[in-house]
């Protein structure tokens, strides 16, 4: 079968949230290939630590690239060389297809919570819009979590059998335990912290996360708060509450954090947060379990689902529900850590990119 995918999500230096998943799912296509050939549609070179170009893996660069996924990609699927069907591995998929295509839904976010996109209007609107066209015009979805999978069936009404779960992946060779003083060197940060990584905007719920660290009790005062993750948009009230923190102090913000780095920098932490207000998955706390890292993360959405038995859940709308996570997280004895963290390494099995790379095949050659 031939098979064309849009690869603009992986195609960027700086990857976060769907650039990782696309990244993830198009190596595990790689690695797990049989006898299909892949055409990868982008908006500019592939950069070098893309698949290297095969006699079946092959780039196609389309310009220019204006309105790409409106009328250049669906021109060249009707001129040019046709696959047998086109999966984009993102929300937007080519806005006319002469082939059947799939597409893959991070989270509706911007539908759950629209409140949290009013300074973002138009690009929510431009999101909403494009979103639906593309699974309303799908073949197939791909979902990357049960929850995301629940959310699509609830809002497009789409039939549970039109849908399928292809979970992000861990890449156990990286994350792992590996406690290192190396990179609090680096980062100049101290021997006990606690640790968010991700982009800071509002549905992160990093406000609440600010004041829980505030209001933890004085027998916490030797840790630290870091933040690794670039700030996002409507991000002023998230700078203005970190400066006029009274523990402003003891507050690190990274920026964006090079992935080498990340690993190290959960199995160093003495807890990781993900107290987001929605989370169509949430790659981090299940990469915590693997580095030895309890994570302390949201009981709504996806993140029951990432952390099994092995989080800590708080209600992410209740600043003193967050402190308390925090104190059971850190207060844990190692015998309790070490029972979670077994749990956790057990069950983030299921999050594998070759497992969920040979899923989304599957669906494509059912449709074929």
């Amino acid at each position: 079968m031939k098979i064309g995918i849009d690869g603009n999500e992986a195609n960027v230096v700086n990857r976060v949230g769907s650039n990782q998943y696309a990244f993830g799912i198009i190596w595990g296509m790689y690695r797990t290939r049989a006898t299909d050939t892949f055409t990868i549609y982008l908006k500019s070179n592939p950069l070098p630590d893309l698949p290297p170009a095969t006699d079946w893996w092959h780039y196609r660069v389309l310009k220019p690239t204006p309105a790409w996924t409106q009328w250049r990609l669906p021109l060249d699927l009707y001129v040019g060389p046709r696959p047998d069907v086109f999966y984009s591995p993102g929300h937007y998929a080519p806005r006319f297809s002469p082939i059947p295509t799939v597409v893959s839904i991070m989270d509706l976010a911007f539908l759950k919570l629209p409140h949290l996109f009013l300074k973002f209007k138009r690009g929510a609107k431009q999101l909403a819009d494009w979103t639906k066209y593309s699974v309303k015009n799908a073949r197939s979805i791909i979902a990357i979590s049960e929850h995301t999978k629940s959310d699509i069936r609830e809002i497009y009404d789409i039939p549970a059998k039109n849908i399928t779960v292809a979970y992000p992946g861990v890449d156990l060779s990286a994350f792992k335990q590996n406690n290192t003083v190396a990179i609090k060197k680096k980062y100049n940060l101290p021997d006990k912290y606690i640790l968010h990584v991700g982009t800071l905007q509002p549905r992160k719920n990093i406000l609440r996360l600010v004041q829980a660290f505030e209001s933890l009790p004085p027998k916490y005062r030797a840790y630290h708060l870091v933040f690794a993750g670039q700030l996002g948009w409507m991000a002023d009230d998230i700078k203005a509450a970190i400066e006029k923190s009274p523990k402003k102090e003891l507050i690190h913000e990274l920026g964006y954090v090079d992935q080498r780095d990340i690993p190290d920098l959960m199995a160093s932490a003495s807890c990781l947060m993900m107290v987001g207000l929605y989370e169509g998955f949430g790659m981090p706390p299940a990469e915590s379990l693997a580095c030895g890292t309890i994570p302390v993360v949201s009981n709504n959405s996806s993140l029951p689902e990432v952390v099994g038995e092995s989080g800590v859940l708080v209600d992410p709308y209740s600043t003193a529900s967050i402190t308390h996570g925090i104190m059971v997280a850190l207060d844990m004895t190692d015998e309790q850590k070490i029972k979670r963290v077994e749990l956790g390494r057990k069950h983030i099995m299921k999050f594998d990119w070759d497992k969920s790379a040979q899923i989304i095949i599957n669906c494509l050659q059912r449709i074929n």
